[in-house]
């Protein structure tokens, strides 16, 4: 099932559907069928907020913000 989704939204991305992207972005950061990767999962979803989708801009913004934190807790060690 996670492997068909996955298919299928990346299909409908490729083919110009950037909406899409918010469906990669939660199978990518919720590690669905493929390992957690919030790089492809922030890519994804930035891709969604430029045609003007809240909740991608949302998604991007939030795992940035988490990303950065979790930086600064790690340089601060």
């Amino acid at each position: 099932e996670a492997q068909k989704a996955l298919t299928n939204a990346k299909e409908a991305f490729d083919s110009g559907y950037k909406l899409a992207g918010l469906a990669l972005g939660h199978i990518y950061q919720n590690g669905l069928g493929v390992p957690t990767n919030n790089a492809e999962s922030i890519r994804y979803q930035l891709a969604a907020a430029e045609t003007g989708s809240s909740a991608g801009k949302y998604g991007a913004g939030f795992l940035l913000l988490q990303d950065q934190t979790n930086a600064s807790a790690r340089a601060k060690g």
